[in-house]
């Protein structure tokens, strides 16, 4: 689909409020939620393409500071349509936290490290970038801070509730498919990063429970896709790392679960040119 296409298609479904209710249940390209801040509604289509920010994902990674009919009736006062001027940043200011404002850094204190595998590296350059990559892991490590900053205000993430790794960034929050490159390395830094390792796989199996499925991120504008479904593989890894099977009676139903998603929502059939059908899922 071409830039253009994207944007008008963007622009539909946010100012579009039909077929809201439950069409993220099973995965879809309408819209996916029914949050008039995050996902669809005037006041994001206004403010998205007023462009306020260089990177679109920037505003609706924003929680409310205000209750979310105070914030849209703020809105409905501003001059239409929208401009990148002093009217639309005292808005966002006086009602929105920054971007990624839910959650919080983990103190190093708690973040010790065990990469008892580097012993084996006799390669100096090797041995130093792979240092260099364990160090990062600390300020990548976050955790969800708790409810929004007021009892009727908003944000757009999916709260989890154990530590976890971000990939960096403009991604604030759990990547599905990102986080299994993530455990890899997690699970060979060892110290904290065996048992936040398990957090990530916990964290993933607590979405299958709720949502059905693993969004492509823990952000509830995600809720209508996923990415490829990695999950059984960390189970896998995990659990060959630390020898820990007690994850396995939660998780085998979990893993079930969201496979009978994909074959239930993301399957289709195609035709081969020798005229056999096959199953695909995407």
């Amino acid at each position: 689909m071409s830039p253009l296409w994207k944007t008008a298609a963007a622009i539909a479904v946010a100012a579009s409020g039909s077929l809201v209710n439950a069409v993220y249940i099973n995965g879809s390209i309408i819209t996916p939620c029914d949050s008039l801040i995050y996902c669809r509604g005037e006041l994001l289509k206004e403010v998205e393409l007023a462009h306020p920010f260089a990177d679109s994902k920037t505003f609706v990674d924003m929680p409310t500071i205000k209750p979310v009919d105070e914030v849209i009736e703020a809105f409905n006062k501003l001059q239409k349509p929208l401009s990148n001027n002093t009217e639309l940043q005292d808005f966002l200011r006086e009602n929105f936290a920054q971007a990624g404002g839910e959650l919080e850094e983990v103190p190093n204190s708690e973040l010790e490290t065990d990469p008892v595998f580097l012993d084996k590296l006799d390669d100096t350059v090797i041995r130093e970038f792979v240092e260099k990559v364990i160090d990062i892991w600390p300020s990548l490590t976050r955790r969800y801070k708790g409810p929004s900053n007021c009892e009727a205000c908003a944000d757009s993430f999916i709260p989890v509730n154990r530590t976890f790794v971000v990939a960096g960034g403009r991604f604030r929050e759990p990547y599905y498919w990102d986080s299994y490159w993530i455990l890899e390395g997690l699970l060979r830094t060892g110290g904290a990063f065996t048992n936040i390792s398990k957090n990530t796989v916990e964290n993933f199996l607590d979405l299958v429970e709720t949502i059905g499925f693993v969004p492509n991120g823990a952000r509830i504008y995600y809720k209508n896709r996923s990415q490829p479904p990695l999950l059984s593989q960390m189970v896998r890894i995990y659990v060959e790392h630390t020898n820990d099977t007690s994850i396995l009676g939660r998780a085998v139903p979990l893993l079930i679960k969201e496979h009978e998603f994909f074959i239930n929502n993301r399957s289709i059939d195609v035709e081969a040119s020798n005229g056999k059908t096959y199953r695909l899922q995407r």
